[in-house]
């Protein structure tokens, strides 16, 4: 990364390799500065690491012992994280790929652009097992959301460092904030239709790229997640000393039953919890409305423990 961005090593690797380092030529530098559109990163696993002050007199020069850094995968007995089955190398921590994010981001900028290019759990192999039973594999399943978990507190943590650069300058005169404008309406048109920023949906013949059975939940899940975030922060944080208030504006649309038949209200009310209670029922109780945890199933997304009680009785405003 320190060459991509800054057209040279980092300094302490210039400092303990000394001369078996190679120097970049000015041409080189700027040859390979900034020679990226984005930065992908392979993430599968994290360390412990210790300080070695020196090493023993004669110990062999290499990539291994010229950090002075002992890495381990274990502390007082106690792994980093389960070990991924068929493979003696990888620990199943998802935290790690969250605090790599935030060290990319706060290193080397946060306009670069990151893709998660690899990212997986090994599984011994077994050809006994049944296609129907390996491709509902609950492990990999759990691995996958709690990284993907990790990818939106990342996101989420750029929202409320935005919030509070607003909360320092603002916050004398500001005293009443909206973190998200009608979130519906970019799940709807954005994620759904695909008539609107960012322009995804399943229909191919309206956008290039998307998925309208997913991609609307989990858009909405961080949407959520990062105004409760910011919420914390100002309350927590700035709100006794500057007297606000802060919430959500929604899309505030009532549903009324086409006839008074038992089927149509059940209907309008359905309506009304894909619409305004998509929103309100996390806001207060920490969880999606029953209706759509029934027939949405595993396509919503699930709020952690930590989740529910980051989000839920923060102040709501209606729009």
């Amino acid at each position: 990364m320190e060459p991509l961005v800054r057209g040279q090593y980092p300094p302490i690797m210039q400092k303990l390799v000394k001369d078996r380092l190679p120097v970049f030529t000015e041409e080189y530098k700027e040859l390979i500065k900034g020679s990226f559109d984005f930065i992908g990163l392979n993430y599968y696993t994290s360390r412990y690491s210790k300080n070695i002050p020196t090493y023993p007199r004669g110990a062999p020069l290499s990539l291994f012992t010229d950090p002075r850094v002992n890495i381990t995968a274990e502390k007082n007995g106690v792994l980093i994280g389960p070990k991924a089955e068929g493979s003696g190398i990888l620990y199943i921590y998802p935290r790690g790929l969250y605090k790599i994010l935030n060290f990319v981001k706060k290193h080397y900028g946060e306009d670069i652009a990151i893709y998660i290019s690899e990212n997986g759990v090994s599984q011994k192999r077994n050809d006994i097992i049944p296609i129907n039973q390996v491709l509902s594999d609950e492990h990999r399943i759990e691995y996958v959301q709690k990284h993907l978990q990790q990818i939106s507190k990342a996101i989420e943590e750029d929202f409320k460092n935005y919030a509070e650069i607003c909360f320092k300058a603002y916050g004398d005169r500001v005293k009443h904030w909206i973190t998200i404008n009608e979130p519906f309406i970019v799940a709807k048109y954005g994620y759904t239709a695909g008539n609107a920023p960012p322009g995804r949906c399943s229909d191919r013949r309206e956008c290039a790229f998307g998925n309208s059975a997913t991609e609307p939940y989990i858009a909405i899940h961080n949407l959520l997640l990062a105004h409760a975030t910011a919420a914390r922060l100002y309350k927590d944080k700035y709100q006794a000393e500057q007297g606000g208030v802060i919430g959500m504006s929604n899309v505030a649309q009532y549903y009324e039953p086409y006839s008074y038949t038992l089927a149509d209200r059940k209907a309008a009310r359905r309506a009304m919890e894909f619409d305004l209670g998509w929103f309100m029922e996390p806001l207060v109780r920490g969880q999606y409305p029953p209706i759509m945890q029934k027939l949405v199933k595993d396509r919503l997304p699930v709020f952690t423990e930590e989740d529910k009680e980051l989000i839920k009785d923060l102040s709501i405003s209606l729009a």
